[in-house]
């Protein structure tokens, strides 16, 4: 039997993709919804749900949506949990603002970031050498997954 961490594409959603797509802004929603047909698992930790959620309710939208998406994506099997402490990762690695965001992909727990933001973009090829995760653009992330195969309709629910 082959292991699911080893095998599944496991992603990182940065905030200001999360919460837009959430908000139905039409290109985040897009490349959000095209991510999750690609059989992409969410990879999130408390920060970054907290961050989810405070983005969310200064956007004036209510935080629970977050929540429920969360949990809608749980079962779906398109959500894994990290646990990887942010003050681990280094200024190199991130700046201090997004180290949430990069920790999930310590010890190579995520394959990608799905990030616009500067601090993160700049540092992508640090962050390849030393965790494995690859950093794209929201537009790179849409070229790169649109050319992928869509998650087969017997293993969207397979665990």
């Amino acid at each position: 039997m082959t292991n699911s961490r080893e095998t599944e594409c496991r992603i990182v959603i940065d905030t200001m993709l999360f919460v837009p797509a959430l908000a139905h802004q039409r290109d985040e929603a897009r490349v959000y919804n095209l991510l999750l047909s690609k059989c992409c698992k969410v990879v999130v930790s408390e920060q970054i749900t907290e961050q989810y959620e405070s983005v969310m309710n200064k956007y004036g939208f209510p935080g629970v949506a977050i929540f429920l998406e969360l949990s809608r994506l749980e079962v779906m099997n398109k959500l894994r949990r990290s646990d990887e402490p942010a003050d681990a990762i280094s200024e190199e690695l991130a700046p201090r603002k997004d180290k949430h965001i990069v920790a999930p992909c310590i010890n190579r727990y995520a394959h990608y970031i799905i990030s616009d933001d500067r601090g993160i973009l700049e540092r992508g090829e640090t962050i390849r050498r030393q965790t494995g995760a690859r950093v794209l653009s929201i537009l790179e992330a849409e070229r790169e997954f649109g050319e992928k195969l869509d998650c087969p309709p017997d293993l969207a629910g397979e665990r």
